[in-house]
């Protein structure tokens, strides 16, 4: 089994439990800048503890990936991430809960159904993926981000929405680090 038929697998899996969920991270980058090696997916998940869905993820996904129970709850409870990893191929994927904050709503709402590897899914804007990495990088200092930043706003630069990026800059208080990308 490949990387892009894991994902395939996932997919059809978040899509069956009708799960919303939106592509990021290094994989996102790549759609939207140049290509670049990660050793995992990422993907934010729309998902509120109760109805079962412990029980529903573990259900579907058991068989073919190493899942937590315990990593669920925790991620639930934190509005973190858990992550399941397949089997077959030993590839991780990192499933992020998605914040209940305004600009989590705002960025989930406007993902975008495109096609990636011959496979039809939602992909975080280019925008948002630049805010989400911008926010990485505040968190943690780690350059990649900062390179990730730079090589979407290479790419994409003439189809950004600097509007929308200004706006979100200053309230998530990242604006002087864009600001000296671009």
């Amino acid at each position: 089994m490949t990387d892009e038929a894991v994902l395939k697998a996932i997919i059809a899996k978040l899509n069956k439990l009708q799960i919303p969920y939106a592509l990021t991270g290094g994989l996102a980058v790549s759609f939207y800048g140049e290509p670049r090696s990660t050793h995992d997916f990422d993907l934010v998940i729309q998902i509120a503890a109760g109805g079962g869905i412990v029980k529903k993820l573990l259900a579907n996904f058991a068989q073919d990936f190493y899942i937590s129970e315990e990593g669920i709850i925790d991620a639930l409870l934190h509005r973190t991430m858990f992550n399941i990893i397949s089997h077959e191929t030993s590839l991780k994927i990192d499933l992020w809960i998605m914040k209940e904050d305004e600009y989590n709503r705002t960025a989930f709402a406007r993902r975008i159904k495109t096609s990636v590897l011959d496979l039809d899914l939602f992909i975080l804007s280019a925008e948002d993926l630049i805010l989400s990495k911008l926010q990485w990088y505040k968190a943690s200092e780690v350059e990649k981000h900062l390179n990730d930043v730079k090589r979407i706003i290479t790419i994409q630069k003439d189809k950004l929405d600097f509007v929308y990026l200004n706006n979100w800059v200053s309230k998530l208080a990242v604006g002087e680090t864009l600001k000296n990308l671009i």
